[in-house]
């Protein structure tokens, strides 16, 4: 398929000027939208207990504000990365990192966990939608649901580039049935131009 670049509009390139510097100064921050890590900062507490999909800043950040993390991740070579990340700071003992080679395995990570008994999940890795689906039950009533990128999966009216206005009815996938269990959660969606991360409180 052809690169596109029509996204590359002014507006664009000021947005991700600024994400850039954003990310420079702030280099322990989550690659996450500045909003939605503020936002985390606040709602997160010292005996919190979490998973994520993806592993990376997010490991080291959250880690360092919680009792216990859980991060999944798929890529040997960058698992080996913040694994080395994790030693060097001490981070061990709050971190139960796991490499899984296969989906079947990645996705299934979270079938370890018991329902209503984690406070958040970071959904930031591969088969989204799946592992969104998996992840409903398993958090506690006003458990924390990310999800980042989330103008590509969610219907939306966003401006960062490829977001999607609406579900394409020839290639269904999970994410309408995840959409229709956190319809009345309370939703945070937040934008930086450049990519889009949504915050879901259960209710």
């Amino acid at each position: 398929m052809p690169r596109s670049f029509r996204h590359w509009t002014p507006r664009y390139l000021k947005n991700r000027v600024i994400q850039l510097s954003y990310e420079k100064t702030h280099p322990n921050n989550p690659w996450l939208t500045r909003q939605s890590v503020n936002i985390l900062s606040d709602l997160l507490q010292d005996t919190d207990r979490g998973i994520e999909f993806g592993s990376g800043r997010s490991t080291l950040w959250f880690s360092n504000r919680i009792e216990h993390l859980i991060s999944i991740e798929h890529n040997l070579e960058w698992y080996n990365y913040i694994k080395r990340r994790i030693i060097d700071l001490d981070l061990e003992h709050k971190v139960d990192y796991r490499y899984c080679e296969t989906m079947s395995d990645y996705v299934s990570q979270i079938d370890t966990v018991e329902d209503c008994s984690i406070d958040f999940c970071l959904i930031d890795g591969k088969e989204r939608d799946t592992c969104a689906m998996k992840a409903l039950a398993k958090l506690k009533p006003e458990g924390i649901l990310i999800i980042d990128n989330v103008n590509l999966y969610l219907p939306n009216d966003s401006k960062s580039p490829n977001s999607i206005r609406e579900f394409d009815s020839n290639n269904p996938s999970s994410w309408q049935l995840v959409l229709e269990q956190i319809d009345s959660w309370e939703k945070i969606w937040t934008t930086n131009g450049v990519s889009d991360t949504g915050v879901w409180i259960k209710t």
